[in-house]
């Protein structure tokens, strides 16, 4: 039986009439504020390495660029680099995204130069990670002997 003590009460802090979500002059406001919560957020449910790809992405999907905190779709994990292609679990190998954008992504092929626009890189970003990846895949294989 669950007992009322166990629930975790979330405090939420009050707007008044005139700090409106919807009123256009509070737009920067509002954009700092979501950004302020969304790294809180990320950062208490996430691991420190969770919390840093989505801080250096800015809490926002690179295909839609919508915040990916407050999402209500499903989150993936993108590797940039296939695994199948020697692409390691370095976090600079690694995006998040919504589902509908993986798929979308997955569609477009992962390393035709349509997708790598998606993500915004260019070819030569694209090799520059393809050989970090490869020395970090080469380490991985040292350690291991």
């Amino acid at each position: 039986m669950l007992k009322f003590t166990w629930t975790h009460i979330e405090r939420h802090q009050l707007i008044t009439f005139n700090y409106s979500p919807d009123n256009p002059e509070l737009k920067e406001y509002w954009d700092n504020r979501d950004a302020r919560v969304s790294r809180t957020k990320a950062e208490n449910e996430n691991s420190k390495f969770q919390a840093n790809i989505y801080k250096r992405q800015k809490y926002c999907c690179p295909i839609c660029h919508q915040n990916l905190i407050y999402s209500e779709e499903d989150i993936h994990l993108h590797h940039i680099i296939p695994r199948k292609k020697n692409g390691g679990d370095d976090s600079r190998n690694l995006i998040y995204m919504h589902q509908s954008c993986h798929y979308k992504l997955h569609a477009k092929g992962t390393n035709t130069p349509e997708a790598l626009k998606l993500l915004g890189l260019t070819p030569a970003d694209y090799l520059k990670l393809e050989r970090i990846t490869q020395t970090w895949h080469n380490r991985q294989r040292q350690d291991k002997k």
